[in-house]
């Protein structure tokens, strides 16, 4: 199985992301788009026989994104995945190996929101991001929870996507993404978000395309406490427990 991801000065959550997912797949594909900080050398030291590639795109587009990774896809074999830096996967991928024929799998994503104690403290760097942030609200109740975050596609076939990769479905497979848009909640995470506005360019925000990312440090703390009062929102260790499926936590 193979994880592809493209990232930009994701120094902050790259060695959760990186230690969650060197577990899971075989090998990772990341696309670099220009990052200043310390990201490549976090890759190289904890997963170096991972991919890192120089985006071969001049901005943060849209469609060009999601063309060079269908493009990096055309030459793998398997199962298959794009997951931002702010995405975790959980399941049993035991079920895979039964699968032969061209499969899709749509996996829910859960928004994972710090409660009002956690906001601007650290997690424990010591351990799986998910054992010290596990507040969110369910994919799983209404359908109006399930639409705050679209689903991700999973395959073992190339194919092509619709922009930003997400869709409104989800068919029961044992898997599950903890989207960390709110967790941790602090000045890095802050940053992070503010940061990719100025690589979006304008075709995109005449398309809509993006638009989410063009922010402020004010909208994005109204959104988080608009997440923290959602009726869903509480804490879901036990859900994420139940998708583990044997993840050790070292």
């Amino acid at each position: 199985m193979i994880v592809l991801s493209h990232f930009y000065n994701e120094e902050y959550l790259l060695p959760y992301w990186l230690k969650h997912h060197r577990k899971i797949f075989d090998h990772g594909i990341l696309v670099d788009y220009g990052s200043t900080d310390n990201s490549v050398n976090i890759i190289r030291e904890l997963c170096p026989t991972w991919d890192i590639i120089q985006t071969s795109n001049d901005s943060f587009d849209a469609r060009k994104v999601d063309e060079e990774i269908v493009r990096l896809e055309s030459d793998i074999s398997g199962w298959r995945i794009c997951l931002n830096t702010t995405e975790f996967i959980l399941g049993n991928f035991e079920c895979l190996k039964g699968i032969n024929e061209d499969k899709d799998i749509f996996i829910p994503c859960c928004p994972m929101v710090d409660s009002p104690e956690e906001v601007y403290k650290e997690p424990d760097p010591n351990l799986p991001l998910y054992k010290s942030r596990y507040h969110g609200i369910s994919p799983f109740g209404s359908e109006e929870d399930f639409r705050i975050r679209l689903a991700r596609r999973m395959s073992n076939y190339s194919i092509d996507y619709p922009v930003g990769r997400h869709y409104w479905r989800w068919d029961g497979y044992p898997f599950i993404i903890l989207w960390y848009g709110y967790s941790p909640f602090n000045e890095s995470l802050l940053k992070r978000k503010t940061q990719i506005q100025d690589k979006i360019p304008e075709s995109d925000r005449v398309m809509g395309f993006g638009i989410h990312h063009i922010t402020n440090e004010e909208e994005q703390k109204n959104k988080l406490i608009e997440y923290q009062n959602h009726k869903s929102f509480s804490s879901l260790k036990e859900l994420i427990e139940s998708y583990r499926f044997g993840l050790d936590d070292n």
